[in-house]
């Protein structure tokens, strides 16, 4: 005769977590609800910023240009606000560049950095070429994300365009120096710091210093992390997160506390803002 089939018993842990199920549903439901009621009425908002073109906006499929061709389009596009990468080359010089992958991660000299752009159809730009570009557009700002000598660059850029700059800092000292006593708009950028821990404790800090912090600027997961409703509690700044090129994605980060984007590719009224 044949036996019939045993019958595993379902483990206690496995039972109270089908038995708990529902509860944690609704748990999950009611702290969206809770954060949605207070995203739309109680969390500060800006909502006459505009979208910031990162690394100078994005032409065709191509992104981290850094430079003249693609500020004048994406001014053409609209865009008042642009997120600039900066490095100096080895004998100093500065120059519009998020990294030295074209010459295999070492510091060029500045010729061989001019050398390597002559036959570019989108060439990165030099210093002359980016206050050149600003002096003759008053009405653009220019969001510096330096690199590497944070305070050299930013200050050398502060001295040439003035309130046309806004330095992203990365850490305390950085803010209070660029800050120039409560008298110059910093962007606080968290994504140095090697953690959440990092990012919480950075944007805690900045609160009570005479820094007038004009924003924070976060990654999307740092925003679905709950990093951009700190950040409102405990600054009161704007949030912008980085870097949203999908029109479905906006309202989402928008929805967890993001004020607006930093973008390669949208128009500025592409996700009808």
């Amino acid at each position: 005769m044949l036996k019939p089939p045993k019958v595993r018993q379902m483990g206690r842990v496995r039972r109270t977590i089908n038995r708990a199920g529902p509860f944690l549903l609704a748990f999950v439901a009611t702290i969206f609800a809770v954060v949605c009621m207070w995203r739309a009425w109680g969390m500060p908002m800006f909502a006459d910023l505009e979208n910031v073109a990162h690394a100078g906006g994005g032409i065709g499929t191509l992104s981290y240009i850094n430079g003249v061709v693609a500020f004048d389009n994406a001014y053409a596009n609209g865009f008042r606000y642009f997120e600039v990468d900066f490095l100096r080359t080895r004998d100093g010089q500065i120059v519009c560049s998020h990294d030295w992958a074209a010459f295999d991660d070492k510091s060029p000299t500045y010729a061989q950095f001019m050398e390597y752009r002559a036959p570019q159809r989108y060439p990165n730009c030099n210093l002359p070429d980016l206050l050149s570009w600003f002096r003759t557009h008053p009405d653009a700002t220019l969001i510096a994300d330096t690199k590497l000598d944070v305070v050299g660059i930013d200050t050398t850029l502060q001295d040439q365009l003035g309130r046309q700059v806004l330095p992203q800092v990365f850490d305390v000292d950085q803010a209070q120096t660029l800050a120039h006593g409560g008298r110059s708009p910093v962007i606080v950028a968290l994504y140095k710091q090697p953690d959440n821990l990092s990012k919480f404790a950075l944007i805690g800090a900045i609160r009570g210093k005479r820094i007038p912090v004009w924003a924070v600027a976060m990654s999307r997961a740092d925003a679905y992390g709950g990093l951009a409703l700190w950040a409102k509690l405990w600054v009161d700044a704007p949030v912008y997160t980085y870097t949203v090129n999908d029109c479905g994605e906006e309202p989402w980060v928008r929805l967890l506390g993001a004020d607006a984007i930093y973008t390669d590719y949208l128009p500025i009224h592409a996700c009808g803002d």
